[in-house]
């Protein structure tokens, strides 16, 4: 099972992290193979390193690019590129 959330803690501390972390750990727990693709909540050319996202064991964490909103530019979003693409393959 693929589950993609915009939200993960620590990163993102809200009700969705909550329960989609909730979600792949009974998953898990039940034997079925899960993958998590949460945003890596790095803008491009940042200079910080990526953040440590909580971790479930069974369960394969893939992490995506993420870059500014276009025009907004106040928000973040999913990288449009081949390195995401590939990731998630």
């Amino acid at each position: 099972v693929l589950l993609y959330s915009h939200s993960w803690l620590p990163a993102q501390v809200d009700g969705v992290a909550v329960c989609m972390l909730d979600h792949a750990q009974a998953l898990a727990a039940r034997g079925v193979r899960v993958v998590v693709a949460t945003p890596d909540f790095l803008p491009r050319g940042a200079a910080l390193g990526p953040k440590a996202l909580e971790r479930i064991p069974g369960v394969e964490h893939v992490t995506l690019e993420t870059q500014h909103t276009p025009v907004y530019r106040r928000n973040l979003c999913m990288r449009f590129s081949v390195g995401n693409l590939w990731r998630g393959g």
